[in-house]
């Protein structure tokens, strides 16, 4: 990076631990606003049971026989070495994984808009189709001398990952959290709109409280990662910090929580926006025959949609800079707006091909996972019902999907941070991982 470039930063302004709360009012008024739907919560649990009593239904599901526990156990245990597993593969063979998503996704479009001109006769949806196939094959042929680099940006992700294992533990954690948050906003939100007389305002408010609560564990997760990630970056082994998986994890959730909370509502705000646009559109296709108006409607969808990616991937990188110099969020989104000037286009070749190969790690991992835990069900403890075979895949596989999702995000923030440190700083690396240095520039 040229020494006049805005991206630089001092080395001691990384990591330090005496930097002021940023964001405080964000902060305080994400905590006053969950203890607001607690208390909302509370109260409509109330009314509901003032209404209709506590009648409670002993019928034992088939679902949770004998073997429950047993099998849950199972899951779980074949679920973990699964990701483990796939995690190696996706470090050695990242290169021709890519390769493997790419050639995948052009032959499934090919062959998707073939069928549909021969065997259902709808020409221009085919063509459509084949298009984007074309748009497909050209967009491989563009990047392919790009992947190189991906690949780098992977190996040296996984790298960083296993020298601190703890991180696999922040994302699980989040994972756990969300899963708890899920639960127990879906039972205040059911009391609150079953039998209550609760309004549209108190609706509005459930719903900014979901996204923007999940928007906060999963960014709280996203700077934990790309902080300890940072630490390998600029100082391991030449320096070393003690713990820096809980020490990026306590400025995520003191100094920097304020700015995680303003970057997460902006996008819990869009992403409403986005949830009531697309309840619009779904009453005008059922209320109105007038094709300008739908085209309008799934036009304003689709441009919230964009702004909404375009937020989330700001987010992304912008968390990068909050977690190694401990910004405010405006400083840290106006930092990333400059990268993007500089890198914006290796930055989305490089996102959209790491993306593939971890969501297709994702999609194995879980299927298999599923495989097994059926084949399980069925001959281990002689289970002959379908329904029950069908029902124990199925949780396998979005246990194993939740499982190796929550452990790729790792990889997916570790890969952003070592793009933004390299750009900024690639000189560190050299110092400190001369081998590391040498393997990423001549994938560059």
């Amino acid at each position: 990076t040229d020494s006049e470039s805005p991206l630089l930063f001092r080395e001691e302004d990384r990591f330090r631990t005496d930097s002021a709360y940023k964001d405080v009012l964000f902060a305080v008024l994400f905590v006053l606003y969950l203890v607001l739907i607690t208390i909302l919560s509370i109260f409509f649990f109330a009314q509901n049971q003032s209404t209709y009593g506590s009648n409670t239904s002993n019928t034992e599901s088939e679902f949770l026989n004998q073997h429950f526990w047993r099998l849950s156990f199972v899951t779980i245990t074949i679920a973990i070495c699964n990701t483990f597993v796939s995690f190696l593969i996706v470090a050695k063979f990242a290169f021709y994984l890519i390769w493997f998503t790419l050639i995948c996704s052009f032959i499934l479009w090919l062959v998707y808009g073939i069928c549909l001109l021969v065997l259902f006769d709808s020409v221009w949806s085919g063509i459509v189709i084949l298009c984007i196939a074309l748009l497909q094959l050209l967009w491989m042929l563009a990047v392919r001398h790009r992947i190189e680099f991906a690949t780098a940006l992977i190996v040296l992700s996984v790298q960083s990952l296993h020298r601190y294992k703890a991180s696999y533990l922040v994302s699980v954690f989040g994972m756990l959290l969300q899963s708890v948050w899920a639960i127990t906003w879906l039972m205040g939100f059911s009391y609150a709109v079953d039998g209550t007389s609760a309004t549209k305002l108190v609706i509005f408010l459930y719903v900014i409280a979901f996204y923007w609560t999940f928007q906060v564990i999963s960014n709280i997760v996203l700077t934990s990662i790309s902080g300890t990630v940072a630490v390998w970056y600029f100082l391991y082994p030449t320096y070393t910090i003690t713990k820096p998986v809980s020490g990026a994890l306590k400025r995520s959730l003191t100094t920097s929580f304020g700015s995680i909370c303003y970057g997460s509502l902006i996008v819990a705000v869009v992403q409403f926006i986005r949830l009531v646009v697309g309840m619009l559109r779904s009453m005008v296709r059922e209320r109105s025959d007038n094709l300008c108006v739908r085209c309008i409607a799934a036009c304003i969808q689709s441009l919230v949609q964009c702004f909404q990616d375009i937020i989330e991937y700001i987010n992304n990188y912008a968390f990068v800079r909050v977690a190694i110099y401990g910004l405010d969020y405006c400083s840290s989104a106006r930092q990333t707006l400059q990268l993007f000037r500089s890198r914006g286009f290796d930055l989305v070749i490089n996102d959209d091909l790491t993306n593939a190969v971890l969501m297709l790690s994702c999609l194995f991992t879980a299927s298999f996972t599923a495989l097994i835990i059926g084949a399980i069900s069925k001959y281990a403890y002689n289970d002959n019902s379908a329904e029950t075979v069908l029902l124990w895949s199925f949780t396998a596989f979005a246990v194993s999907f939740a499982l190796s999702i929550s452990c790729m995000v790792t990889i997916k923030a570790a890969v952003c941070t070592i793009f933004v440190c390299f750009a900024e700083d690639p000189a560190s690396l050299s110092h400190t991982k001369p081998y590391d240095y040498e393997f990423l520039t001549n994938a560059w």
